[in-house]
């Protein structure tokens, strides 16, 4: 057998790169002395001040460098001031600051005095619209609004719009939300669900779109459940030849905060044969129609449902837009 010139290049490159390896392996510092060289930087640069937690070994495919760890770097007076930093183990003892590994990017103080600066501004907004009966908690792409007492949904919207207000006011980049970020809305009485309200900017402005079930909790995951078994009952009588599709829709009346337009859409049963010959094809969107409801959360009640059929094409936002306005009519 004749083994040609890439054959022999690439068994080259492998012998090569477990060679490398192997030294650098070798020279690995652990990760108890990484983490002993990350408290002399800190001690040596910001005179015990910060903290660190999860420090991982970063293996770094690109220089394949096995003393490259990550960090949650923290402010032991301030733990809001966080920072992730990434560092070579082996050279941090010795460093009064670690560049960035991006070319523009800001070196490790830099980005320090940065989200102080961000912090504190977070901390000036929530201060001002505290005493309006909210308090304000910072999360990457979430702003948490909890409202101390209860609101009239008018009075809701003037607190949301004031705290729009002081947002527009300041550097919203520096701030770390860039084009669209979400509100969440969280409320006295535990027997209301938390909404979120997408904010998003408009010629320079953040402005609120529409008002949502927010989903990311334990609490909406048991209230779709017991919608979907609603659903199934529903689609077992009315339409027997389809199922629920895991794409799904709320919008919630500003007015009302009770009242709930709730869309899942669904696709048509397929047999085994009918899925494994889908699978050779050009994939298409299995939708095939929707149910749409309207729900009176309080009263825990489905006041209204019917199924619409569609084109599979369909859009989750089109159809929202098509029923909220049947639906703001309803009451």
């Amino acid at each position: 057998m004749n083994i040609g010139f890439n054959e022999i290049l690439i068994g080259v490159l492998i012998v090569l790169f477990v060679v490398v390896y192997s030294l650098k392996i070798k020279y690995m510092i652990s990760k108890n002395e990484a983490s002993k060289n990350l408290e002399t930087f800190l001690k040596n640069n910001y005179d015990n001040k910060l903290g660190y937690s999860d420090l991982t070994r970063f293996f770094n495919s690109a220089t394949m460098n096995p003393n490259s760890f990550w960090a949650r770097i923290y402010q032991k007076e301030n733990p809001k001031v966080e920072l992730i930093l990434h560092f070579d183990a082996k050279d941090i003892i010795t460093q009064s600051d670690v560049a960035s590994d991006y070319p523009d990017g800001l070196s490790f103080h830099k980005q320090y005095l940065e989200k102080i600066e961000v912090v504190q501004t977070q901390d000036e907004i929530a201060n001002k619209i505290k005493p309006l009966g909210v308090n304000l908690k910072w999360e990457y792409n979430l702003i948490y609004l909890e409202l101390t007492k209860e609101y009239s949904e008018a009075q809701i919207f003037e607190k949301v719009s004031y705290f729009l207000d002081l947002f527009n006011a300041e550097d919203f980049n520096k701030l770390g939300y860039y084009h669209e970020a979400t509100l969440v809305l969280s409320f006295v009485l535990e027997s209301k669900p938390k909404l979120t309200l997408p904010i998003e900017q408009d010629n320079e402005v953040w402005l609120y779109k529409d008002l949502k079930l927010y989903e990311d909790i334990e609490e909406f995951k048991t209230f779709k459940s017991k919608l979907e078994k609603q659903f199934e009952d529903y689609l077992e009588i009315n339409s027997s030849t389809h199922k629920l599709y895991d794409y799904y829709g709320s919008f919630i009346a500003q007015q009302n905060f009770n009242q709930v337009l709730f869309i899942q859409f669904t696709e048509t049963k397929k047999t085994r044969k009918e899925i494994k010959e889908r699978k050779k094809g050009v994939w298409l969107s299995p939708i095939t129609g929707y149910i749409v409801s309207y729900l009176d959360i309080e009263k825990q009640q489905l006041k209204y449902i019917n199924y619409v059929p569609t084109l599979n094409d369909v859009s989750r936002d089109d159809i929202l837009d098509k029923e909220k306005i049947a639906f703001l009519k309803s009451f």
